[in-house]
């Protein structure tokens, strides 16, 4: 219920601030909003798998220097140098994990919000898309990698703003929280893109053949002979079997099979680079689009969807407010797109929050029925 609550507030200043054009009171809802959101994260029980996991580690860890406790069992420790570091700062003060996951959440929500309100005039719709898709498994599950997103937010602002030493500086800020956040190191390479002839065709040609390639190339049958062959460590190797073969590990996918979704995000991403001619945004988002269309073969993958995630929900919300206020459009025609585009984009996260038990998605019933530290209770049924 507490969720229902957090979005039917959130929808309310939606309509109120972006919609209606309000702006009385508009930043005191902000922070309120904020507040509310960190509340809930910083003040769980025991929600989400991970963050059990993350406890009972947090417990068992001593006030070790951090780099005994980083290399100590190296092989099969795979905790990166950032989350080790800052395990070690909380464990000088109190062996309560509590303060902990609530600093996490102020830091996670504060960098997310303040992304929204940098980059966006729309920030209560960014928000929104936030809480029905992302909010959950990154503030009760991946505490490393979210940790890794929120650094990566302050990167892109600084790309976006061409300061790119401080934007280096905060991708391996990233990277020290989590090795995917390798991947971030191409985010610069968009600001350096024209909008132009040349630049569109070598973008589409390049989608293309990566849709192509996973059509067609058997990677499954590539990375278990991979895997096979023992080049990695043992920690990363086991890591790797449980990912591919067990689907509760990853989002099943089944969303994104709809093909109308998949043709109305490619919609939206072609709209804003058309009328933007914006390849920095656009360029995120098409990555955005791919991981995406991955996550069918390799469901793990929407893990490496969440460093495009918000950058897509600034897209989708710059290109909403553009169709409502285009006067070239008839009327009941504008209203009727920008009621699709709300309504393909909302109508499955929104669902599962409803139907807890058959959800398509990660777990979302581990997340249900909320406990917090004033009512510890651990759930058996995840």
């Amino acid at each position: 219920m507490i969720y229902i609550f957090t979005i039917i507030i959130c929808l309310f200043f939606v309509w109120y601030y972006d919609i209606q054009g309000k702006t009385k009171y508009k930043q005191v809802s902000f922070y309120i909003l904020l507040i509310w959101l960190i509340t809930i994260s910083g003040f769980q029980y025991m929600v989400g798998v991970d963050v059990m996991a993350y406890t009972y580690d947090y417990e068992r860890y001593s006030s070790r220097l951090p780099l005994d406790l980083f290399f100590k069992d190296a092989e099969n420790n795979r905790l990166q140098p950032g989350w080790v570091f800052m395990v070690w700062l909380f464990k000088q003060v109190t062996g309560n994990f509590f303060f902990l996951k609530l600093t996490h959440a102020i830091f996670l929500n504060v960098s997310i919000f303040h992304f929204f309100k940098r980059e966006s005039k729309s920030e209560f719709l960014c928000i929104f898309f936030y809480i029905i898709s992302s909010y959950l498994v990154m503030n009760f599950n991946v505490l490393r990698q979210s940790m890794a997103v929120a650094f990566e937010l302050y990167a892109i602002s600084y790309i976006n703003n061409e300061k790119y030493l401080k934007s280096i500086l905060f991708i391996f800020l990233a990277y020290m929280f989590h090795d995917s956040a390798l991947l971030l190191i191409i985010l610069p390479f968009f600001k350096f893109l024209k909008f132009n002839k040349v630049t569109l065709l070598i973008v589409a040609i390049c989608f293309f053949v990566t849709i192509y390639a996973f059509y067609v190339i058997d990677f499954e049958g590539f990375l278990y002979q991979f895997l096979i062959r023992g080049d990695l460590d043992n920690s990363t190797t086991s890591v790797a079997w449980g990912y591919m073969n067990d689907e509760r590990l990853g989002a099943s996918g089944k969303v994104f099979k709809y093909s109308g979704q998949m043709m109305m995000t490619t919609f939206i991403i072609i709209y804003y680079i058309y009328k933007k001619k914006d390849m920095f945004w656009g360029g995120l988002s098409i990555l955005y689009l791919v991981v995406m269309m991955a996550s069918v073969l390799f469901p793990i993958l929407w893990r490496f969807r969440l460093y495009f995630d918000f950058s897509f929900y600034l897209l989708l919300a710059s290109v909403l407010v553009e169709l409502k206020s285009n006067r070239r459009l008839l009327i009941p025609l504008r209203k009727v797109i920008v009621y699709s585009l709300i309504v393909l984009f909302v109508y499955f996260p929104i669902r599962d929050y409803f139907n807890v038990n058959s959800s398509g998605l990660r777990n979302i019933n581990q997340y249900y029925p909320y406990h917090s530290i004033f009512d510890p209770v651990i759930e058996k049924r995840y």
